[in-house]
């Protein structure tokens, strides 16, 4: 989950992503909203602001305080969205992704994470931002297993909040984690360390540890 924010091209007046960060963390300062980060990403109309606030239990009362908030004679408009992960992405664009996606539901955002090999890159994942969690949900399940120009699509909720466990979905990830064979091998994720991508790094250090953990509990035979 994560918390939105859409600004207006009229009420940015093209001014830097920079100033705006600040212009922004000032006013969530002065408002007792205490923002980890704030990311900009560019639209057609303005630019959507992703907040990452420093106790998800609190969204909803952030989400009230940034409703009595105006910038720029510009009332603040937050949205709770949530994220998932397509992988194992044939060749396409971020806008034939949206478009798979809204053939099934309404789709916010799409970004791709690319990887690079010897001939250059190719896609690896992409986020994929929802305005619900229904919407979510719908596109999970619809889309998990699909096969897509010969890649069968893996599908699930992001992890970039652990702390949040959203529906079935997730519990049926942790439920896979937990029978996986032990094979902690810390060589096994010199991929993700190249990657800038420190979410699922993150991720994938959290299953290693949980990995040895479970090695503990039940040493190996051999």
């Amino acid at each position: 989950m994560a918390i939105n924010i859409f600004l207006a091209s009229w009420a940015i007046a093209d001014k830097e992503d920079n100033l705006l960060e600040n212009d922004l963390s000032e006013i969530f300062n002065k408002n007792g909203i205490t923002v980890k980060e704030i990311k900009l990403n560019n639209s057609e109309k303005g630019k959507w602001v992703n907040l990452e606030i420093e106790n998800l239990d609190d969204e909803e009362q952030v989400v009230q305080k940034i409703r009595e908030i105006t910038y720029n004679k510009l009332t603040l408009q937050p949205k709770i969205s949530h994220d998932i992960i397509i992988a194992n992405l044939p060749e396409c664009t971020e806008e034939d992704i949206k478009q798979k996606c809204e053939k099934i539901d309404k789709c916010m955002r799409v970004n791709i994470k690319k990887v690079k090999i010897k001939e250059g890159t190719r896609n690896k994942f992409a986020y994929v931002t929802l305005d619900s969690l229904e919407v979510a949900q719908n596109l999970v399940t619809n889309l998990n297993n699909q096969i897509w120009n010969g890649n069968e699509l893996q599908v699930k909720f992001s992890q970039k909040y652990p702390n949040k466990q959203i529906g079935k979905n997730n519990l049926e990830l942790q439920e896979t984690i937990d029978k996986v064979p032990v094979k902690a091998d810390l060589s096994s994720l010199k991929d993700f360390y190249k990657s800038s991508d420190y979410d699922l790094v993150t991720q994938n250090l959290k299953i290693f540890i949980a990995e040895i953990c479970q090695n503990l509990n039940n040493p190996p035979s051999n």
